[in-house]
């Protein structure tokens, strides 16, 4: 289904306990009401969210341990494809649910399914990260976890009184108007994920750049971004889905499980900016701006605006989004994300670039062929080299070519070197050329078009009427 979820990761346990992992899930599911939620969507004028007081644990427990390698490998695959074929019911919770692979004696793979509306990914990577430390610490006796200052509801009272605020209503009215969808050269149907890890000397540079900037790295990145999309669609007036992290600076808050992501229409006029540097002050500006109007709920800025998509989503179908889950970094080496993981959203163009362990990865979710997809995260690869080698250079419309295409364009197509008797002359060669080609077309100005003879012709009378007037050669 649509937002259906599945995160893998390698849990290194020479002595996995299956009832343990049972035992720290089911004390994350009653700390967590998120984990214990479901909706009802069309029962009332606004979607109702439930939370139970208690949940069944979904684990299923799959022994892998007679499989060489790479049939585990296709054995998961099948699993999570025949898994994508059972859709959560909203109404019925828990909209989650966990398989345990056993690959060897010291190798489990945990596969954590979860709808999208659930958990974003920072809320993910925070409940991995927990569950897998209570599991250690319950090996060495019990595990009492502290009540949370703040809990989800909190969140969803405050989206609720800024839901109500006309002014920012107003806001996101003139900022759209007149705003037109991005039209993506390429699509097809369905949708496959490509995961790109780039040039690891790329992530220290991006931070280097966002300090002398005095921006941030989001920034660079979306600049970055922001380019290529003008480069490949030929549009400067863009408008793409920006994913904001609308979590509430309360109390615990960073350890709140939930969904607290919201899209943002981000619009910029690339013809307002001519360089790098330029247009990394316009996006920075832009991102100030949304610190405060990027909190209003998407849904609520549609409304705004009077958009009727009919079966489109809503404003637009490209998604950026910039992710930094540092939490992980508290597993050390007992945990690993796997990359058969697996997300589905409705969107035509998804690019999500990670820097989590300090890596810079692309993560495009499409619906374009393979080598297409690969083909875009190169040219971002190229912008993003550019930027960051001089941003006050100008943006160059050329700079999706490569050197061979480049070569091809401004030597190749240009060369248009001929032979020609060095004695003659430019008139006597154009004579030429009109008595050997008379029919075809030399010039078109307008509506009017002259031949080769025509123009021969044309040239004669001027000639004659200039010598008539005493016109001659010095």
């Amino acid at each position: 289904g649509v937002y259906h979820d599945q995160l893998l990761y390698q849990l290194r346990d020479g002595s996995f306990a299956p009832k343990r992992m049972e035992q720290a899930l089911r004390k994350l599911v009653q700390r967590h009401e998120i984990l214990r939620t479901s909706f009802y969507m069309e029962e009332t004028d606004r979607p109702i969210q439930v939370v139970w007081r208690q949940v069944e644990l979904p684990i299923e427990e799959i022994d892998l341990r007679d499989q060489d390698e790479t049939e585990q490998s296709l054995t998961i695959s099948a699993h999570l494809e025949e898994d994508r074929k059972r859709p959560f019911n909203m109404k019925k919770g828990p909209l989650w649910r966990m398989k345990v692979f056993y690959l060897g004696r010291e190798q489990v793979v945990l596969g954590w399914i979860v709808h999208h509306a659930l958990m974003d990914g920072w809320s993910v990577a925070s409940f991995m990260t927990e569950l897998i430390d209570v599991y250690f610490h319950l090996a060495k006796g019990e595990v009492q976890l502290p009540e949370l200052g703040s809990r989800y509801v909190d969140f969803v009272a405050e989206e609720q009184v800024l839901s109500g605020r006309e002014s920012w209503a107003r806001y996101w009215k003139e900022e759209l108007e007149g705003y037109k969808r991005l039209e993506l050269p390429t699509v097809g149907k369905g949708s496959s994920t490509l995961i790109r890890e780039l040039e690891a000397s790329f992530l220290p540079a991006i931070k280097e750049l966002a300090r002398r900037e005095q921006t941030t790295p989001k920034t660079v990145a979306l600049s970055a971004y922001l380019v290529m999309m003008h480069l490949m669609s030929y549009d400067s007036d863009l408008t793409v889905g920006l994913i904001e992290n609308n979590r509430p600076q309360l109390e615990d808050g960073e350890q709140v499980l939930g969904c607290f992501l919201n899209t943002v229409p981000f619009r910029v006029r690339m013809d307002e900016v001519d360089s790098y540097r330029s247009l990394l002050r316009y996006v920075h500006a832009k991102h100030i701006e949304l610190k405060q109007y990027g909190r209003y709920p998407f849904q609520e800025i549609v409304r705004a605006i009077g958009e009727r998509s009919g079966d489109e989503n809503p404003v637009t179908d490209v998604l950026f989004n910039f992710v930094d889950f540092h939490v992980y970094d508290r597993l050390d080496e007992r945990l690993g994300f796997r990359e058969e993981s697996f997300e589905r959203t409705n969107t035509l163009f998804d690019f999500t670039l990670s820097t989590t362990y300090d890596r810079l990865e692309v993560r495009l979710t499409s619906a374009m062929p393979q080598a297409e997809a690969e083909r875009w995260v190169r040219c971002y690869e190229r912008i993003l080299s550019v930027m960051l080698e001089d941003p006050a250079q100008e943006i160059d419309k050329y700079i999706l070519l490569d050197e061979d295409e480049r070569n091809r364009l401004f030597e190749g197509f240009n060369d248009t070197r001929a032979s020609y008797p060095r004695d003659a002359t430019l008139v006597s060669l154009f004579e030429e050329q009109a008595a050997r080609q008379g029919d075809r077309v030399a010039v078109k100005r307008g509506e009017r078009v002259l031949t080769y003879r025509e123009l021969n012709e044309e040239a004669n009378r001027l000639a004659h009427a200039l010598r008539e007037r005493g016109l001659a050669r010095e």
